[in-house]
């Protein structure tokens, strides 16, 4: 044995193979070192530093086999056994290298959207079909569910899916543009939304004489549980009377019939509020959130009592940032919450605590939430940003974030905020990752470039963070933040004069709101100049 180690590592020696091997060690990891430092520096993308490190190993064994096969002096031919293994590995290579190149370099956040079983007495209310020929009610469809599901969830034991996911669940079968579920993906969103039973339907019949069909199904034996017919005038009244009819099936008739409010006293006796706060209710779920606001707000000018119109606005204020105004809507939420859902008041509720009384309590009603409403991602979201006012809760804001992608991987929210917590440990490598996964989600939106000219200064790389600012700016002119991130990064450094040079384009913007932040930030440089 040990002679014939000896013979080995004599043949080694005489085809110099240890001497080309180390030698190749030491310029492959150069190698990888600058390939790190462009990745780090976002001047190219992660997967250029995978398909160099995949690289330097096929190249190794590419050495080995040429070393063990010419290293000894003299001539040597190629032979045909050394012919096969090279033409084997740079097959190999070849390979791996497009795939890991065409690979979502994100893949393993999402391997499988999170599903939760939701009990026994679960409900994923579908969007119903609307067969009537009219504009004004062609938001029914989805309408129609939402309005059932939140006459539902009354019920504490009942566990009702939210439209939002629903409509998540849609967009990741790749039905986000149908106003319904196809017939044979219903059962598989229901399955996904973690419910026993699905809520199906249609709504025929005329504006003057209107008629909702629905179906209550088992997804686990397909048999129909329960069904409920109601015809007139009133969308109220008809909602009513299929949630009576489907509750009763489900709880029992003294259960059902205990302490249920009508669904007016929910949400709005306003048909026209009823349909702007559809409209910005969908707007929000696509991050639509300036057509969001403008519809909510209508629905409030129509019935200032709508308290899930407040609920919502006061959310999708503090999603843009403008924490003035949604202090505002949370306050006049807080005054109509006797006849918000179950969801909207522990929502409402832990907000207010933490903005403006016990963070403890607080925290007590968003984990109570998430019990009960465990597929809810904005809450996550939501939980995890004021948790950052604790430094020693960081692993969990980082769960929470990450699990917001898992429910939906198309919640550019979610990668946004999981790219500054890899950036704020370090890792700018894993955070350009995320944050590109942000910009493709939104390809559309200012918003993810702005991230990632935070991020890219955060790495050092200024220049290039600039660029994405700019980049942000001529998706939509009127995006101000990234103008004051920009002018931000020359400040930063004290080139005042760039920075206002940087300005002088926006100064003579189209829009108005920027050429006063233009001259405003202008300003502040000529000050901070003296």
């Amino acid at each position: 044995m040990i002679d014939r180690l000896t013979n080995v590592v004599a043949e080694l020696r005489e085809r110099r193979a240890i001497r080309f091997l180390v030698g190749y060690l030491v310029g492959a990891w150069i190698t990888a070192q600058i390939a790190g430092f462009f990745v780090e520096q976002g001047y190219v993308g992660r997967k250029v530093l995978d398909v160099t490190l995949f690289l330097a190993v096929v190249f190794f064994f590419l050495t080995a086999i040429l070393v063990w096969y010419h290293g000894e002096k003299g001539q040597q031919r190629v032979q045909r056994v050394e012919g096969v293994l090279l033409a084997a590995v740079l097959l190999v290579g070849a390979g791996g290298a497009a795939w890991i190149a065409a690979r979502d370099a994100t893949q393993g956040f999402t391997s499988a959207s999170a599903v939760y079983d939701l009990g026994q007495n679960s409900v994923a209310v579908l969007p119903f079909q609307n067969q009537i020929a009219s504009a004004d009610l062609e938001w029914l469809d989805r309408g129609i569910a939402d309005l059932l599901a939140t006459d539902l969830a009354q019920f504490d034991t009942l566990r009702v899916v939210s439209g939002q996911r629903v409509f998540d669940i849609m967009r990741q079968l790749g039905v986000v543009d149908s106003r319904t579920v196809p017939e044979g993906l219903q059962t598989e969103v229901t399955e996904r939304a973690g419910a026993r039973y699905m809520l199906t339907g249609s709504i025929i019949g005329s504006p003057d004489n209107i008629q909702i069909v629905a179906t209550l199904s088992d997804v686990r034996t397909g048999d129909i549980r329960a069904s409920a017919r109601a015809r007139g005038r009133d969308v109220f009244a008809l909602v009513d009377e299929v949630s009576d009819a489907i509750s009763v099936d489900l709880l029992g008739g003294g259960m059902a019939a205990a302490g249920k409010a009508p669904i007016a006293e929910l949400t709005t006796g306003s048909i026209e509020a009823l349909r702007e706060f559809d409209i910005g209710t969908q707007a929000m779920w696509q991050g639509l959130y300036s057509d969001a606001r403008e519809h909510l707000e209508r629905a409030l000018e129509l019935d200032p009592s709508f308290s899930a119109a407040h609920v919502q606005l006061a959310m999708v204020l503090f999603q843009t940032g403008d924490f003035a105004n949604a202090t505002e809507a949370l306050q006049r939420a807080n005054q109509h919450l006797e006849t918000a859902s179950e969801r909207d008041r522990l929502y409402v509720g832990a907000f207010s605590d933490f903005v403006f009384g016990s963070a403890a309590e607080g925290e007590a009603k968003f984990r109570e939430l998430l019990s009960k409403y465990p597929y809810e991602k904005d809450v996550r979201i939501t939980f995890g940003g004021f948790l950052s006012q604790f430094p020693d809760r960081g692993d969990e804001i980082e769960r929470l974030t990450l699990e917001t992608v898992q429910l939906d991987p198309f919640y550019g929210t979610g990668w946004n905020q999981l790219a500054y917590r890899y950036a704020n440990r370090g890792d700018f490598v894993g955070a350009d990752s995320l944050v590109q996964r942000y910009i493709d989600v939104e390809p559309d939106s200012p918003n993810p470039l702005d991230s990632r000219g935070e991020l890219l200064e955060m790495a050092g790389n200024v220049e290039a963070a600039r660029d994405a600012y700019k980049q942000a700016l001529a998706i939509r002119g009127d995006f101000a933040i990234a103008l004051s991130h920009l002018a931000r990064s020359y400040r930063r450094e004290g080139r005042y004069a760039e920075s206002r040079a940087a300005l002088a384009p926006y100064r003579t913007s189209e829009f108005a709101e920027t050429r006063v932040w233009a001259w405003w930030l202008s300003a502040d440089a000529w000050v901070s100049e003296g």
